[in-house]
Order: structure tokens, then C-alpha cells, then sequence
């Protein structure tokens, strides 16, 4: 069976930047103590006057709080019954900030899943955001076992699997449907002919 190869799509900025205010958990990776730390968070999208940041809450004094000012954060949405998906990764700088000031607190809460002692306000100021998407193989043969599977589709850019107002992309299943219609005719009239054929008694 003929594969042609997996390929890798650059997302576009706007892209990238919907699939950020989507999402509500990311991976956020710093360095602590010379070696570099990686952990999930909950995070939100900052907005506002022209600046753009990711707002996140943690423990003050935890290893977020005590990190250097490099950082990265990245999201993605895996599909991997296809071999498919998407990632976005944030490049900037640490700050502290005060929630308190210009209503940061009630604009742009992260809600942490974890609310108890998230005192400390944290913001990460971009300096590079960017994003790709994996497109899988696609087999030429139509009876590939992945024509078949519920949904039939991938994940794709616009639908964070994590994130706000999240959901699965269906890649129009009618044509699976379709092809697998024709593979259950085929049984069938290869099962009709098997019975239609005499039999060959084995005598004694």
C-alpha cells in the first residue's frame, strides 16, 4: 500500500493566538538551579492595551515563584489514533505583577484548578510566538482502518482539546461510512456465494 509522507505546516500568528485564548492548560518550562523544570499550569490569555501576555497563579515561594526570568510555555492537541496534531510554544520572560493593580485580579484570573494559595501573579511577556501543525500520512488504499474510526477526524488548529469553548473536529464521516458500506456488501456476497457452492460429503 502507497503512504505518501507526513508533513509539517507552519501555523500563522492569528492562528496561534486563537488557539492560546482557547486554551486553559499548558506546559510551562523554566530553569531552576542550572537545570530546567517543566510542569503543567493553568493559564490565561492577557490582552489589553496593545501588550500581550500569559497570566498564570502560583504557590509563592514554589518553583514558579522562585524560577529564572527565561521561560516557555507550550500547548497542543494530539490525535493519535491519526498520527496528527498541533503545538504552539511561547517564548518570553517571567514577571511578577500586582493583581490588584488595574484590576488585574478581576480581568484576568487564570482560575487555577488548585485555588488554595495561589497568591502569587505571574505574567509571561512574549517574545516569539509561534506554532505548527502535523499533518499524518495519508494511505491511498480506501480501506485503511483509520477511515473507520469514530468521528474520522483529526485535531486541528482552531480546536484545543483542553481548552475554552473546546471540541473534536469531525472530519465529514459520510464518505468512511460510505466505503465501509461497500466492504460489508462485499462480505456479504462473498458469504452468498460460499453457501450457493455444493458441498463435498466426506463419507466414511
Amino acid at each position: 500500500m502507497a503512504e505518501a509522507d507526513a508533513w509539517l505546516e507552519e501555523l500563522s500568528y492569528e492562528n496561534c493566538m486563537d488557539l492560546l485564548r482557547q486554551g486553559l492548560v499548558g506546559r510551562i518550562a523554566v530553569v531552576v538551579d542550572q537545570f530546567p523544570v517543566v510542569l503543567p499550569v493553568n493559564y490565561r490569555l492577557v490582552e489589553t492595551s496593545g501588550l500581550t501576555w500569559i497570566a498564570i497563579r502560583t504557590r509563592p515561594g514554589n518553583v514558579l515563584d522562585r524560577a529564572s526570568m527565561h521561560v516557555a510555555l507550550e500547548i497542543d492537541g494530539i490525535d493519535p489514533a491519526h498520527q496528527q496534531g498541533w503545538s504552539v510554544l511561547v517564548r518570553g520572560t517571567l514577571h511578577h505583577v500586582d493583581a490588584d493593580a488595574a484590576d488585574f485580579r478581576e480581568r484576568f484570573n487564570p482560575e487555577p484548578w488548585m485555588t488554595a494559595e495561589r497568591d502569587a501573579w505571574l505574567v509571561i511577556e512574549p517574545f516569539s510566538i509561534t506554532g505548527r501543525q502535523l499533518h499524518a500520512a495519508e494511505p491511498e488504499w480506501a480501506f485503511h482502518p483509520a477511515g473507520y474510526l469514530l468521528g474520522g477526524g483529526a485535531v486541528t488548529p482552531g480546536r484545543n482539546t483542553a481548552g475554552r469553548g473546546s471540541s473534536r473536529a469531525g472530519a465529514g464521516s459520510s464518505g468512511s461510512w460510505e466505503r465501509l458500506q461497500a466492504v460489508l456488501r462485499r462480505a456479504a456476497v462473498a458469504g452468498l456465494a460460499r453457501l450457493g457452492r455444493p458441498r463435498h460429503v466426506r463419507r466414511p
